[in-house]
């Protein structure tokens, strides 16, 4: 059976357009014969088989601190589960080498031209994401992105 890692260590809101998509995708996934194994900071609960959730207390100051603790926990979840694919269901994924195909979704580029209000994201989706994309087998973006 395919392992799946998700990692769904998101920063944002449970009310959020992004958060609802990604527990929607998590919910679809749950249907396939795959061994889903899911990283969350998140109170989310799943009545699958298949869907393993590993929640993990997250309950930093800022998304600087959010972004390299998400890191670490990628890391150790990668070596202790073993997946065959990292699925990340919005756009902050593994920074680092991988053997394994990752699939990211970008949903927008807003960040890029909103830079004065959020200097963090900008420096995040300038510098940082670019990276990401370089780093994924696979990248969806549902809009015009």
């Amino acid at each position: 059976m395919i392992r799946v890692l998700v990692n769904f260590l998101y920063w944002g809101s449970e009310e959020s357009g992004i958060f609802r998509a990604g527990s929607e995708l998590i919910k679809y996934l749950s249907n396939y014969p795959l061994e889903i194994f899911l990283l969350t900071n998140k109170n989310i609960f799943y009545e699958k088989e298949n869907l393993k959730i590993k929640k993990i207390n997250l309950s930093l100051k800022n998304k600087e601190t959010h972004l390299i603790y998400t890191q670490f926990y990628i890391k150790r979840f990668l070596s202790e589960i073993n997946p065959n694919i990292l699925f990340n269901p919005f756009h902050l994924g593994y920074l680092f080498n991988l053997t394994i195909p990752q699939i990211i979704i970008i949903y927008d580029n807003i960040h890029l031209t909103v830079f004065k209000k959020r200097l963090n994201t900008y420096i995040y989706h300038k510098f940082l994401l670019p990276r990401l994309i370089r780093k994924s087998k696979i990248i969806i973006t549902p809009s015009q992105a």
